[in-house]
């Protein structure tokens, strides 16, 4: 507000005073002048706006204070504050009105447990604004002691018992600031075996007491959310104080909490003394739950089952109550056990309460009453360990009963070729009750063995079966001679070590045999897969194809096996021939030495099979006039397909001396399937595959081609024949020479191999130098041929090329035909040079015939100081494309110097020269 008191009258000015004045004296404002009155002055009025408590937040004899800070009305100063409680000073953590401060917040503490109010006053300069009061009300002091409350005073082991935990002051108020995770630990309680006590976190994860853990309070209180933030599980059966701090405050003695025991689970069971077989004794038993406290709530008639103990030699079954009075837990058997050894007592109740005994020992008693024999498995023939127990009358053994005694073996039979069972032939040793002697049997049967000694005191073993010898045989008796494809009866005996037949060996047997040979023609020996045995004896029925001397057959089925003596296999009558030779790829005309054997339909060589034969070969052809043929016995040239006479001996035959009996000749190059047949054999025969080759060459020639065109391919015929007119044939190598390399060094362009049918090969061929007499050689092994002369002319117009033609310089060196680009030196200074240009093909070959119309000038000229005259030259229209007239070029008078230029014609390729000193 802005007061003009210069423009207003006397009374004005009075009542503008009064105003100010009602002004100044506001609870809430202050009123200053801002400019002193000096004839027209100016006035202005400001208020400063009370502070408002944004926060009043009791605590544990603390109250927590925030406010708004105000703004000063104008500048100069800062704006203080101070605190009231209940309308007096507050403590001295707060600003108070003698020390009024800046800072916006504050802690008041030692505060009663009370509703209180709470004013706080801004101070500008000598203004003041209090604020409208707030109320806080404090429930209690600070945390002095933690109280612990289970769910149960009383839980059983192993159980979740939910802890509810409290912070209280001096009072027992219960202090709500005390919140959020605090670290305690809890003790008291008692391990049993691996069970610890434990109390769950805030996040459910168990904690083992003496530990520090988190839990989380909400207000002061901490309960249990699930199975987190303080589930206690006790294991140990016992009443204890439980107890918690957080390392300043705890429950101090404790809470008084008593663990009951669980359901039983188990049963301890003590391990027996020594005990004596026969004679009965007490066990007591223990229930205990799952942490092994005993669980005293386990009485009454129980239904035990007891194991462990065996049953006597004798069969005598140990003795058990049917059920058992329990007692807090504990409970008593009587029993009696008749097996004397070291053992365990185990207890079961139902599918879930069971207990083990220690390890204990059962004594027999000292008087012998019987012999126990153990039942062995033995083989005839083959001696075994019989061991003797003498025993008391649970059969039990009796380890006073020691020394030599006299034992009188009876059971087992004799064999059948009459050998007898071996026993001891003196006393027998016991030592500590048990003795042990050696007894061979050899009848194949099932029996018992009995021991007999003074007293009397006697035992039978059980029954037990005798096992054949492992090395028994078959018994086969030798063949006489057999003829190869003939079958015949072998006889099988199943007999043991002894000679004694097996006549337990009954029925199909899965007999291999071995020995003989497959035949030539790969029929291997027919077997039996199985041979039928009765009473120990089986016949087996065999044919034999391979002819042989000196065969044998062995037979063998698991341990059983035997071998016949050697006999012979006769081969079959004569049924065809095999056809051998020396050479399966002879030359033309080649002798070649064969071997025709007679063999029979098993291609055993049929060795009755003697003396002269009339044979027809067959299955060569013939060429021109030269037909293949055998040689007789008696040396003559016999043509296939005419009857032959050749000698055999045992069923061979075979060339004898100077080309005789079975030499052939064949003259035709091809693979021929020789065959050679007996008619009175039905004319079998096996055909023999022979490829026939050529000759010698004695025709090997090389047609002329005519003209040709220098880079167009071309074919060359070459013809290669033997003396009988057989043709070179397949894949061959030949060589070719003769034509030289073109002007542009492009060499004749040649196969490296031909593929010759019927002595016809055909070679394609492309030369690239123009010649009138050129020829060309083809040279395979030892064989030449030659074309004589043809003529190669150029091919089409192409390029130009320069060809030199003196120079006045002494020095000069100059090429033959310039092709492309060409350099010249050694000209020297003011000398002269010149050159004719010629038309070539693309092989640089000089042209002919160009027609006219055709002119060479120089598309650049010397640039390095020489001239050049003229400035053209032209083509001859008929004859060689070259210039009848020279282009000269004279050097500069310089030392040093290099020019060139190209030489043009429309329609070819340009031709450079460059020229140097």
């Amino acid at each position: 507000m802005r007061i003009n008191v210069h423009t207003i009258g006397r009374p004005g000015r009075i009542l503008v005073i009064l105003l100010l004045a009602v002004l100044g004296l506001s609870a809430a404002a202050r009123a200053y002048w801002v400019q002193p009155s000096k004839g027209s002055a100016s006035g202005h009025v400001a208020s400063l706006t009370a502070p408002t408590i944004s926060g009043a937040v009791p605590g544990a004899a603390t109250v927590a204070l925030s406010w708004t800070a105000v703004t000063p009305p104008a500048t100069g100063g800062a704006v203080s504050y101070f605190v009231s409680r209940d309308g007096g000073a507050a403590s001295s953590a707060c600003p108070s009105a003698a020390s009024a401060s800046t800072q916006t917040s504050c802690t008041d503490t030692g505060v009663s447990t009370a509703s209180h109010s709470y004013t706080v006053t801004a101070v500008w300069r000598s203004w003041t604004a209090k604020s409208t009061a707030a109320s806080a009300q404090v429930t209690s002091g600070p945390a002095t002691h933690l109280l612990l409350a289970p769910a149960t005073t009383t839980p059983t082991a192993g159980s979740n018992d939910n802890l509810t935990i409290t912070a209280q002051d001096a009072s027992n108020n219960t202090v709500t600031s005390y919140t959020g995770s605090k670290s305690l630990t809890f003790a008291g309680a008692s391990t049993i075996g691996v069970n610890h006590p434990t109390v769950t976190s805030n996040v459910g994860s168990t904690t083992n007491f003496a530990t520090a853990e988190t839990i989380g309070f909400a207000n002061g209180v901490a309960t249990t959310s699930g199975a987190s933030n303080g589930a206690m599980k006790l294991y140990k059966a016992e009443t204890v104080k439980i107890t918690v701090t957080d390392g300043s405050i705890g429950n101090g003695s404790g809470v008084s909490v008593t663990v009951g025991p669980a359901a039983a689970s188990a049963f301890t069971l003590p391990t027996p003394s020594t005990q004596t077989a026969g004679t009965p004794f007490n066990e007591t038993l223990t229930a205990l739950d799952a942490y092994g406290n005993t669980a005293t709530g386990y009485t009454g008639n129980k239904a035990i089952v007891f194991t462990g103990p065996a049953s006597s030699p004798s069969g005598e079954a140990p003795k058990y109550p049917a059920s058992i009075t329990f007692a807090s837990g504990l409970g008593t058997a009587s029993m009696t056990i008749y097996s004397a050894g070291s053992t365990q007592l185990a207890a079961q109740e139902g599918a879930t309460i069971s207990g083990l005994s220690g390890s204990f020992t059962v004594n027999g008693l000292s008087t012998t009453s019987r012999f126990g024999l153990s039942t062995p498995s033995p083989t005839a023939g083959s001696a075994f360990s019989e061991t003797i127990t003498a025993q008391d009358t649970y059969g039990n053994a009796t380890t006073a009963y020691s020394g030599n005694k006299t034992l009188t073996f009876s059971g087992p039979a004799k064999s059948p070729n009459g050998t007898s069972p071996k026993y001891p032939s003196s006393q027998v040793s016991f030592g500590s009750g048990v003795a042990s002697t050696s007894v061979t049997l050899y009848d194949v049967q099932t029996t018992t063995l009995t021991a007999t000694a003074q007293g009397p005191i006697a035992g039978t073993s059980a029954s037990f079966t005798v096992a054949p010898a492992s090395s028994g045989n078959f018994g086969l008796a030798t063949p006489a001679q057999q003829t190869a494809g003939a079958g015949f009866e072998l006889k099988l005996t199943a007999q043991d070590s002894y000679g004694n037949k097996l006549t337990s060996y009954e029925g199909a047997k899965a007999v291999s045999f071995k020995g003989p040979a497959t035949s030539p023609s790969g029929k291997a020996p027919a077997f039996p897969a199985t041979v039928n045995f009765s009473a120990g004896v089986g016949t087996a029925s065999v044919t034999l194809y391979d002819a042989e001397s000196g065969v044998s057959i062995e037979a063998s089925q698991g341990s059983l096996t035997d071998e016949t003596g050697n006999f012979t296999v006769n081969a079959a009558a004569a049924y065809g021939l095999s056809l051998g030779a020396e050479s399966l790829n002879p030359s033309a005309g080649e002798s070649d030495e064969l071997t025709i054997t007679a063999i029979d339909q098993f291609g055993n060589a049929a060795t009755s099979y003697t003396g002269s034969k009339s044979l027809t070969f067959s299955g060569a052809a013939t060429i021109g006039a030269n037909h293949p043929t055998v040689t007789t016995s008696s040396g003559s040239a016999t043509a296939f397909g005419t009857p032959t006479t050749i000698s055999f001996t045992n069923g061979v035959a075979r060339e004898t001396f100077n080309g005789r009996n079975g030499v052939m000749r064949l003259y035709a190059a091809e693979t021929a399937q020789v065959s050679v047949t007996d008619t009175a054999l039905g004319g079998l025969s096996t055909a023999l595959a022979v490829t026939v080759g050529p000759g010698s060459l004695t025709t090997f020639s090389l047609a002329n081609p005519g003209t040709q065109a220098a880079g167009n391919a071309f074919n060359l015929t070459i013809t290669a024949r033997d003396t009988y007119g057989n043709g070179l044939a397949g894949l061959q190598t030949v060589s070719f020479s003769g034509a030289a390399a073109s002007p542009s060094e492009k060499a004749p362009g040649y196969p490296s191999s031909l593929t010759f049918t019927a002595g016809v090969a055909t070679a394609s061929v492309t030369l690239y130098a123009a010649n009138s007499t050129t020829s060309v050689t083809a040279t395979r092994g030892s064989s030449k041929a030659a074309t004589g002369n043809f003529a190669v002319n150029a091919g089409a117009p192409a390029r130009l090329a320069w060809s030199g033609a003196g120079s006045s310089s002494p020095s000069a060196s100059e090429g033959g035909l310039c092709l492309f680009t060409c350099a010249w030196s050694g000209i020297g200074k003011s000398h002269t040079w010149s050159a004719k240009v010629s038309v070539t093909d693309a092989n640089g070959n000089v042209v002919s015939n160009l027609g006219s119309g055709h002119v060479v000038s120089w598309t650049s000229g010397p640039a390095g100081g020489g001239s050049v005259s003229p400035s053209s030259l032209t083509l001859p229209s008929s004859g060689t494309a070259t210039t009848s007239s020279s282009v000269t070029y004279t050097s500069p008078n310089s030392n040093s110097w290099s020019d060139g230029f190209t030489a043009h014609s429309s329609g070819y390729t340009d031709a450079t020269v460059l020229l140097k000193r």
